[in-house]
């Protein structure tokens, strides 16, 4: 399923290359100029290493406090049928967003359905991850279904039937960063929500770097950049509270705040 919805995984394969998904890094070390990374199935040995975890990057001492997971949540109806979706003149399907502080952006599904997402993208105390305590958001999942409504009024009786959480990268100046560590460490982390492609031209940066060469892609500025951290908890805490609060208000109340926050 996956070969058939991301043709890059084909051409690396088509390449040789062999993919192991689902095989999480238990350990990984460096000993006698190499890296050994043990995995439930084996071990992998290499002269490089590139740690690229985005929302669990924060786990790597080296970048503690220099990313912050925070939730993002999205919502998928039911299949519209044909008489509901003549109710809106949606002739190309393009997905939309609204591009406030916090985003809001929906599109319709292959299947007819409606995915919409956005809202407050919380953060909890200690870069809490835990998909039990937060997995479902009532407060959240009330605002996307509101909305809907908001947009599309012509949809209020559309039901919603599946829901998405998941946590992404959030740096303190809101962009990317790559780099290395030395002897053969690279990293690359931070795409803060919007990162889709990005991350295309990361990739291509940080395959130059690996390689040691210099390239358009390596000479950008969040490439081998400045990267302010985030202070500790719970300063952390507190100041990501505060700033939401107040980025929300503005949302709420754009002609009050008028500076741009972020």
């Amino acid at each position: 399923v996956i070969e058939r919805t991301i043709p890059a995984l084909v051409e690396v394969r088509d390449q040789g290359v062999v993919i192991h998904e689902r095989s999480p890094a238990t350990t990984v070390k460096r000993a006698a100029g190499r890296f050994t990374v043990t995995t439930p199935g084996g071990r992998v040995h290499s002269d490089r290493l590139l740690l690229a975890t985005n929302a669990y990057q924060h786990q790597w001492a080296p970048f503690r406090n220099q990313v912050k997971p925070v939730w993002s949540y999205a919502k998928v109806s039911e299949p519209l049928t044909e008489e509901q979706l003549a109710r809106v003149h949606w002739p190309e399907r393009e997905g939309f967003v609204e591009a406030r502080n916090f985003i809001l952006f929906g599109r319709l599904l292959a299947d007819n359905r409606l995915l919409i997402g956005g809202g407050p993208a919380p953060y909890y105390y200690g870069r809490d991850m835990d998909e039990g305590r937060h997995m479902r958001d009532d407060a959240i999942a009330g605002l996307l279904a509101d909305a809907l409504v908001r947009y599309f009024p012509q949809w209020s009786d559309v039901r919603f039937t599946h829901s998405y959480v998941g946590c992404i990268a959030v740096t303190r100046d809101l962009v990317p960063h790559l780099g290395q560590l030395g002897q053969g460490a690279y990293y690359g982390y931070g795409y803060c929500g919007n990162g889709i492609a990005m991350t295309h031209t990361s990739g291509k940066a940080l395959a130059d770097l690996i390689l040691e060469r210099e390239s358009a892609f390596t000479d950008q500025l969040f490439v081998r950049g400045r990267e302010p951290a985030f202070p500790p908890e719970p300063l952390s805490f507190v100041g990501a509270r505060a700033l939401s609060a107040l980025l929300a208000l503005q949302d709420r109340y754009p002609k009050a705040i008028r500076r741009q926050l972020v």
